[in-house]
């Protein structure tokens, strides 16, 4: 299964912290490395809420396909859970002693437990996308916002765009649907998918 235990300091923008991912690979965990110092906030990121994680550093938040190629340095994407059931793409950046090939460590035993905790995992979708949802911004909300996302998770997506009502339903029920894993469909009353 790779490595299945890890554990080391690394940098963060909020200062140094033990890093490690216990047996088993269920959750990264973050404790300050000098509690005293600093920021004394730790984390838990379970793995199966991680999204992706890439080698470098994230150059831009908006952006997230892009990253700085740096071998030291790597970039977890997750969910983060927000207030009520708003769910965000949180962003840990982490950097490694230079010439100690952890950080190349690091990606390759996280992407091992992405993908064995992620087995049930999406690969292709069907997505409708009603184009009056949204306030009439429901493609440019999806090409902006979820789109993105779908590609940093390696997701693929095949995109319908809607004419009329039960366009959708006609769709599932006239097209031979089996190399989707499943569907998304956008609200026509609501702002997000």
């Amino acid at each position: 299964m790779g490595e299945t235990f890890l554990r080391c300091p690394l940098r963060t923008p909020r200062g140094r912290v033990l890093v490690s991912l216990p047996p088993g690979g269920e959750f990264l965990l973050g404790t300050p490395e000098f509690v005293n110092q600093g920021s004394d906030e730790g984390f838990c990121i379970p793995i199966q809420e991680m999204v992706a994680v890439r080698l470098g550093i994230a150059s831009n938040r908006k952006e997230v396909l892009e990253s700085t190629r740096d071998e030291n340095s790597f970039t977890v994407f997750f969910i983060q859970r927000e207030k009520g059931e708003f769910w965000n793409l949180g962003v840990l950046e982490f950097t490694a002693p230079s010439t100690s090939q952890l950080a190349i460590r690091w990606v390759t035993a996280l992407r091992i437990w992405i993908h064995h905790h992620g087995v049930t995992r999406p690969k292709n979708l069907l997505v409708f996308i009603n184009p009056v949802g949204g306030r009439k911004r429901a493609m440019e909300i999806y090409q902006s916002q979820v789109a993105p996302l779908f590609a940093l998770a390696g997701i693929h997506a095949q995109v319908v765009e809607t004419c009329h009502a039960n366009e959708a339903r006609d769709y599932i029920l006239q097209q031979d649907l089996c190399g989707f894993d499943g569907f998304v469909c956008q609200s026509n009353h609501g702002e997000n998918f």
